[in-house]
């Protein structure tokens, strides 16, 4: 009986999230722009030139049995094509990554679909970045870093509760200059970093 009921409370805070609300910064010029994502965290990033000016939406935290996330998507103003997405996860325990996955570059290639994993400094944290082709096509870009990340005694894994993420969907060079400008001067603050 007590396993059911522990069951049902932790489906229970699983699927109950705050992330329902979502506020927008609109007409954001390039250049320097700090957000509060909120629960003591915020991000700061460069807004390349590419465009005129930027929304971003900053979505309400969400909080489950597994941890926090805090998260925002960048437009180009009055559009509702996403340049990037970035989520914020903070884990209620420390987490293990492989350090060979942030130190290593990597290329696989399955179903005509390559991805190719590029170790790289964010953030002054372990991070990689990860481009993905069609063929010789050029699609989406993904990063991931581990603020305040640790490598453990025996030299495998990097210890972190907190991991920062994001996406570009699209792959296009203005896309391509914002991403790689929100990659070189991204900085997430809050109490679990």
């Amino acid at each position: 009986m007590k396993f059911r009921a522990i069951l049902y409370m932790l489906i229970l805070a699983m699927i109950t999230s705050s992330a329902v609300n979502a506020e927008t910064m609109k007409n954001a010029p390039p250049g320097a722009t700090s957000v509060d994502l909120g629960g003591g965290y915020q991000m700061s990033f460069v807004l390349d030139d590419s465009f005129e000016s930027y929304d971003i939406e900053i979505r309400a935290p969400s909080k489950t049995a597994i941890g926090e996330r805090y998260s925002l998507s960048v437009y180009e103003a009055g559009s509702s094509d996403i340049l990037i997405d970035v989520w914020v996860h903070i884990w209620p325990w420390e987490e293990l990554y492989p350090k060979n996955s942030f130190d290593e570059a990597k290329t696989e290639t399955s179903y005509g679909y390559t991805t190719q994993r590029v170790p790289r400094t964010i953030d002054g944290s372990f991070g990689k970045i990860i481009y993905g082709y069609y063929g010789d096509e050029a699609d989406g870009a993904d990063f991931a870093y581990l603020p305040g990340g640790v490598v453990t005694s025996d030299g495998r894994d990097i210890i972190s509760n907190v991991e920062v993420e994001g996406r570009m969907y699209k792959w296009d060079s203005r896309f391509a200059d914002v991403f790689e400008s929100i990659v070189d001067s991204i900085h997430v603050s809050g109490p679990a970093i």
